[in-house]
């Protein structure tokens, strides 16, 4: 039980930090891909013409919903392998 939890909080530790780091990059691919002022920019030039028109905040919209997804599909993972680990150590032939 105890190792089910340490892979439940390490599975949603990951799924908070995967989108910290990743969602600004999928932002500026996005508004490259379908804003008609962005779409013969290059990446430096959306991030400078993002962050000046919108600040930080620009780099984060819609940033919630794919966050808390994350966080519950990694840290499901995490559980259920942690424990299926523990389970199988008990068993001799595949410790």
């Amino acid at each position: 039980l105890k190792e089910a939890v340490f892979g439940l909080a390490g599975g949603i530790f990951y799924g908070l930090l995967s989108p910290v780091v990743g969602h600004p990059f999928d932002t500026i691919k996005t508004k490259m891909q379908a804003e008609a002022a962005y779409k013969n920019s290059s990446f430096f030039q959306t991030v400078s013409g993002t962050f000046r028109t919108e600040g930080i905040r620009g780099f984060y919209c819609g940033f919630i919903p794919p966050l808390l997804g994350s966080m519950a599909y990694r840290g499901a993972g995490f559980l259920a392998y942690s424990a299926a680990y523990s389970a199988c150590s008990d068993v001799p032939f595949l410790s």
